[in-house]
């Protein structure tokens, strides 16, 4: 194995690693506390809000999470095992 193939083995398994931290973090959530959105000022630019999270379904926002790391992890070991 030559030092790029080595050097892109280590990367994707720290991208797996942080991975799956991300994903045993969603798979053990239960609710949000607080939601911080980012809207367009027209006076002062971008400002950022505090905003209640009682209109967020979070069940289907954490379902729709955990599946798209899932969807990248595998991306990332199947990578990882062809190298």
């Amino acid at each position: 194995m030559d030092n790029d193939k080595l050097q892109k083995g280590i990367d994707l398994k720290n991208q797996i690693e942080q991975l799956e931290k991300r994903l045993n973090i969603w798979e053990k959530s239960e609710r949000f506390t607080s939601i911080n959105v980012v809207f367009l000022n027209v006076h002062n630019g971008r400002s950022t809000e505090n905003m209640d999270s009682e209109f967020v379904n979070f069940e289907v926002l954490k379902a729709l999470t955990i599946d798209s790391i899932k969807k990248e992890l595998n991306q990332v070991k199947s990578e990882y095992e062809n190298l």
